[in-house]
């Protein structure tokens, strides 16, 4: 990892938000939002509870509109000033312009959810007495909802180099993470509980509540590493080769790498439902992404020997495999769940 390019990126995208005044607009814009959903409705006086429930009800849809606001310009502003070849061409591994961008617009979502949580904090200790714990809770759930979601809507900006199309895309990509929380409108059964399980909503619900779960981190965590990953393909795409493997190289490689995200889902899914001891379940469920980001890290950084190359190119393949295998076996289970009219297989059914 080079942390001089690293700085150089977040320092140069950091200050190009801030040297604009549609920044601070942004931001006003953002803390008034939240200001309005906490306490403008009646709900609020009439549980006389001096809590942010009512925001919580509605934060990820006006995250929907705030995260793209800051994610548009992250790449697409480069393209369509022409610096992207440039930024491309200096001494530094794709991981380093990604998280240097990244960690640039967690700054800038981190400094808008600061001046909201004291402007909140200021009207519930005015108003009554709030719990510090529940605050702190949802809090640090506000955040992490947020960091997922700028993950999201930075792959949106590596695909464009119009910045409106980056602000669509960015609510597109965001948006079925958001609306799965109303899975009941499409689905019936146990599929709506299923789809709603994996919305923002739903695992931002136990953080409203103060409650820190293991499976709500790994969720927006997960995301986080997952659509960095994304990003990285995306920009790699310039080592790939073209002429006669540029159908192989261009599509087929790409599709096998976002099989590791699926591959990871199901594992995660399967150590869920198949082993109870914690401790456990933190490791297994840690080691595989941990295994795959840390050799993505040394193709990414180190010198790209032929050997090294070799191997790289394997992991898709390999991921392709567990996938098959993990999705054999889900099938396979619920198959056995129904004959047998036991749930103890069921891979979707939260802990």
């Amino acid at each position: 990892m080079n942390t001089k390019v690293l700085l150089a990126v977040f320092k140069r995208n950091l200050g190009a938000y801030f040297t604009s005044p549609l920044g601070y607009v942004f931001i006003c814009v953002f803390v008034l939002l939240s200001a309005f959903a906490a306490f403008w409705s009646e709900d609020f006086f009439n549980t006389n509870l001096a809590n942010l429930d009512q925001l919580n009800k509605v934060f990820p849809l006006i995250m929907l509109v705030f995260v793209p606001a800051i994610t548009m310009s992250i790449w697409a502003d480069e393209r369509r000033q022409g610096t992207d070849e440039l930024l491309l061409t200096i001494p530094a591994g794709d991981f380093d312009i990604v998280l240097g961008k990244y960690l640039a617009a967690v700054v800038i979502y981190t400094i808008s959810l600061l001046f909201s949580a004291v402007c909140n904090a200021a009207v519930l200790g005015w108003l009554g007495d709030p719990d510090r714990g529940l605050f702190m809770g949802a809090s640090l759930g506000y955040w992490l909802v947020g960091l997922a979601m700028l993950a999201i809507g930075m792959v949106a900006s590596f695909l464009t180099s119009n910045l409106t199309v980056a602000f669509i895309l960015g609510a597109m990509f965001n948006a079925p993470l958001v609306f799965a929380a109303k899975a009941d409108l499409l689905f019936t059964g146990h599929l709506v509980q299923a789809v709603r399980h994996w919305s923002i909503g739903e695992q931002f619900r136990t953080f409203g509540r103060g409650i820190l779960t293991f499976s709500g981190l790994v969720y927006f965590l997960g995301t986080v590493a997952v659509m960095l990953y994304l990003s990285m393909i995306l920009i790699g795409r310039r080592h790939l080769r073209t002429g006669q493997g540029m159908v192989a190289n261009h599509v087929f490689y790409p599709v096998l790498h976002l099989l590791w995200a699926g591959s990871f889902v199901t594992f995660w899914l399967f150590l869920r439902s198949q082993v109870d001891e914690t401790g456990l379940l933190v490791v297994l469920g840690a080691a595989y992404p941990v295994l795959h980001l840390g050799l993505l890290w040394a193709w990414s950084t180190l010198e790209r020997s032929a050997q090294a190359g070799r191997a790289f190119s394997l992991l898709p393949w390999v991921h392709a495999t567990v996938l098959a295998a993990f999705a054999f076996g889900a099938a396979l289970a619920q198959w056995y769940a129904r004959q047998t009219d036991t749930n103890e297989l069921s891979w979707w059914r939260p802990v």
